[in-house]
């Protein structure tokens, strides 16, 4: 059965994501191809967008806590 393989990477080439969809069988032209591919459309771009929500929210969670960190250790030593 043919599939449709999605890999979302950020500007370094770091994967991100990666999904799979079932195309069918029946996959001979490019014209079956292109009607398969419009209906996974919404999914598709569902699926991407949750994924970098996802990334973005870990990464400002991080640089966040890294800031917290930064400032409380300024604190300290201020304090000092």
């Amino acid at each position: 059965m043919a599939q449709l393989k999605v890999t979302l990477t950020d500007d370094n080439g770091n994967e991100l994501s990666y999904h799979e969809y079932l195309v069918g069988e029946e996959m001979t032209n490019l014209n079956r191809i292109e009607r398969k591919v419009e209906q996974l459309r919404p999914q598709i771009l569902s699926d991407m967008t949750h994924d970098l929500l996802a990334h973005e929210q870990a990464e400002y969670k991080k640089n966040a806590l890294s800031e917290q960190r930064q400032l409380s250790d300024k604190n300290q030593d201020d304090k000092r």
